[in-house]
């Protein structure tokens, strides 16, 4: 069996040239060993604003902190968002389950020689569908614009709310790649090109009260982006952020989840 595993494996996790969708073949699938198959230890979605257009060097390091945090037990969520219309809309771009082994007193229950096969795919998948979040990653992130007129992202909290509370997994994050300026019918964030200061409370209250909160169910949240400026904007004023921040805090709170940083945009800690 292990002498097959290799060349199969890898072709489970290639991409789809038009979708960048890994497909849902797994370890357990491979060697028949579904019913030992534990359940998700974290929910991971990461959101793409498809409005927000970062650099080559912001790609490269929001795709490396991604690549640093994923680890075997995983089910990564990658979602594009921009607001809702014919052309744009919250879509899945991808969902890749990172395998890991059963607990110990599950694995005891495994011949011998199907614990090593398992063993050894585990471990090699770990290469590969990290290769193939990077790619989805990357991808989702050159596709930005900013033609885009809206950015919903209210919106996107909203809709990932019901995946984030039906997951098994004990742990859930969410990272969400967007320069956090919401700009829709549901709330905008601008006084003509520059950004409103904002009020945290009214702003919450004024969601709660019509029912735009999300459900997050606890989840860990960071945001790499937030406020970027595009190039011909200049810099933003440090209340303006400052503002920004304290919305989108509040906001996450409200939602049921917690808000670890808010990066300006890199946060300076990793994604756990």
């Amino acid at each position: 069996m292990r002498a097959f595993i290799l060349p199969i494996l890898a072709a489970i996790v290639t991409l789809s040239a038009q979708a960048a969708q890994p497909t849902a073949a797994d370890c357990y699938t491979l060697l028949s060993l579904e019913k030992f198959k534990p359940v998700p230890s974290r929910e991971l979605v990461i959101l793409i604003d498809q409005t927000t257009v970062f650099s080559s060097d912001l790609v490269n390091t929001f795709a490396a902190k991604v690549a640093k945090t994923v680890q075997p037990g995983d089910r990564v969520s990658l979602i594009g968002f921009s607001a809702v219309s014919n052309k744009h809309h919250v879509h899945e771009l991808a969902t890749v389950d990172v395998d890991r082994m059963p607990e110990p007193a599950i694995e005891r229950d495994l011949p011998v020689r199907r614990a090593a096969d398992l063993s050894q795919c585990v471990t090699l998948q770990k290469v590969t569908k990290a290769r193939a979040i990077d790619t989805a990653v990357r991808v989702a992130l050159k596709r930005a614009s900013h033609t885009i007129p809206f950015s919903e992202i209210v919106g996107a909290f909203r809709d990932i709310g019901g995946r984030l509370k039906a997951s098994e997994a004990k742990t859930r994050v969410v990272i969400v790649a967007t320069d956090g300026l919401q700009h829709s019918a549901t709330l905008t964030f601008y006084d003509h090109k520059a950004i409103r200061l904002l009020d945290a409370e009214k702003e919450v209250t004024g969601l709660r009260a019509r029912g735009l909160l999300s459900d997050l169910a606890g989840a860990r949240v960071y945001v790499f982006g937030g406020g970027l400026a595009p190039p011909d904007a200049g810099f933003r004023d440090q209340a303006e952020l400052v503002a920004l921040e304290a919305f989108w805090r509040r906001y996450v709170k409200d939602s049921g989840g917690e808000l670890v940083a808010f990066g300006k945009p890199v946060p300076l800690v990793d994604f756990k």
